[in-house]
Order: C-alpha cells, then sequence, then structure tokens
C-alpha cells in the first residue's frame, strides 16, 4: 500500500474512511478505489475473490498499467481480451 503513496503523495492528505464488515459480507467498489485491509491476527486463513467487470466488446488498447511484459507481448491491438470464456465468461449479456 505504501507504493501508491510514493507514486501520488497528495493522497496522503485524503481523509480515509474505516468501513468495518463482518465476516462473510462482500464489498463491491470501482476498481480505481485505493482500498485495503488490516493484517489477520488470526490463525486461520483470510480468503478474497474479485470479480471485475467490464464490457465484453473491450479491446486491448497497448497501454501498459498492471500487465507484465510478458502479456503484453501476447496481446494484439484492437482485439478483444475477453476471447476466452474459461478465463473470462460473460456473465450478463442483455437481449435485444
Amino acid at each position: 500500500m505504501a507504493d501508491i503513496f510514493a507514486i501520488y503523495p497528495e493522497l496522503k492528505q485524503m481523509p480515509t474512511v474505516a468501513v468495518p464488515m463482518k465476516a462473510g459480507s462482500a464489498s463491491f467498489h470501482s476498481g480505481h478505489l485505493i482500498h485495503g485491509a488490516n493484517a489477520n491476527m488470526t490463525p486461520g486463513r483470510r480468503p478474497a475473490m474479485t470479480i471485475q467487470m467490464m464490457p465484453d466488446n473491450t479491446v486491448f488498447n497497448a497501454k501498459q498499467n498492471i500487465l507484465t511484459k510478458e502479456q503484453m507481448d501476447k496481446l494484439e491491438i484492437g482485439v478483444s481480451t475477453f476471447n476466452d470464456d474459461n478465463y473470462n465468461p460473460i456473465l450478463y449479456k442483455k437481449i435485444k
């Protein structure tokens, strides 16, 4: 989490908001939200799951963000990055 403050030092001045959650709860928020959790002080695991929602017509634009060089090298500009339902299933499609 400290890395984000090195990149965007102005974030240190912004207020933080604690959102306590019960075990088994879910949080739905923008992927742009800077978020985190305190350390798990229990002996057990604290599993988590994430889901990223994107339009099914999204294509690769060649702008590197979180992708590794190896991932970037496998993608083609203008081609869908979601063409494998095993990894990127379509959860909802509006029927016209």
